[in-house]
């Protein structure tokens, strides 16, 4: 017979893996329920798109294939303006990224997202049809805030069907529920500041990146390689510069984000339940009902 402390050691061991499979394979099963409520409720929202949408006009082609390259570079070179400026004016030689308050580096990400976000302005306006490619005009008839509204209710079972499959996939891992690097600076910023960081949050980023990603991004793939490689890829694309941690979450916003940017034709649109989203987002975080 072994000893009793490392026999108990190997108990509790066993039974810690035995909690941990349990956990995972219960998150599957609630992930596989939900996203099945999910998948039946398609039907729904292209019946809503009919009752609530006229005929969705043609995509013209109001960008470049020139302004992707100006885009980037615009993003690139933006955060270092940014960071640098940023530098000088505190008076150090070197800027710990990692070390800096909730509000400037929130604000440090508004600016350099403002700026690139600006030059998509300026090529909109200066490229023929830019202003309605990117979702500036009213070219959709019908309700499309209502339609907008419906698509993400009919959303919430997909979306948090892939978080639970997102926990279930670390729990299998034996890691704990993964955690956006983002949600940390909300929380810590909501107790510093709720107005700016609620405003900064549920107003300004959502208005930020949907310019960025469903106004040129997006409409740019759309564009030159049609619409499901348009809607995967910077879909994808969005959810990666999230973080790999919750990937699957944001991936699904993206989607329902991209589907109704180019049903509705209206930035606006994507924008209010983009806002929405971060809004509930951040009232949980208040409650205590997301980790922070």
């Amino acid at each position: 017979m072994g000893h009793p402390l490392p026999l108990a050691i190997a108990s509790l061991a066993q039974a810690s893996e035995e909690a941990v499979e349990m956990t995972a394979t219960q998150g599957f099963v609630v992930a596989a329920l939900l996203l099945g409520v999910g998948v039946s409720l398609v039907p729904l929202m292209r019946r809503a798109s009919a009752w609530l949408l006229g005929a969705t006009p043609e995509r013209a082609a109001g960008f470049r294939p020139t302004d992707l390259l100006i885009v980037a570079l615009a993003f690139i070179l933006s955060q270092v303006l940014v960071v640098e400026t940023y530098r000088l004016w505190v008076g150090v030689k070197e800027l710990d990224i990692e070390s800096l308050g909730v509000i400037p580096a929130l604000g440090l990400s508004v600016a350099s997202q403002g700026l690139a976000a600006g030059v998509v302005l300026v090529l909109a306006l200066r490229r023929e049809g830019g202003a309605a490619t990117l979702g500036l005009c009213a070219l959709t008839p019908g309700a499309r805030g209502a339609f907008a509204g419906v698509c993400y209710l009919l959303s919430i079972p997909t979306l948090m069907g892939l978080g639970a499959l997102t926990a279930a996939i670390s729990a299998a891992q034996g890691e704990g529920p993964p955690v956006q690097g983002v949600a940390v600076l909300v929380g810590e910023g909501l107790a510093e500041n709720p107005l700016l960081i609620g405003a900064m949050v549920a107003l300004v980023i959502p208005l930020l990146e949907e310019i960025l990603f469903r106004g040129f991004l997006l409409e740019m793939l759309v564009s030159r390689a049609g619409a499901a490689v348009g809607v995967v890829a910077s879909s994808a694309l969005f959810a990666l510069l999230h973080g790999t941690s919750v990937f699957l979450p944001i991936f699904g916003l993206a989607l329902v984000l991209a589907c109704v940017k180019l049903r509705t034709r209206s930035l606006g649109a994507a924008w209010a339940i983009h806002a929405l989203h971060n809004g509930a987002t951040t009232f949980f975080i208040v409650s205590g009902g997301l980790p922070a």
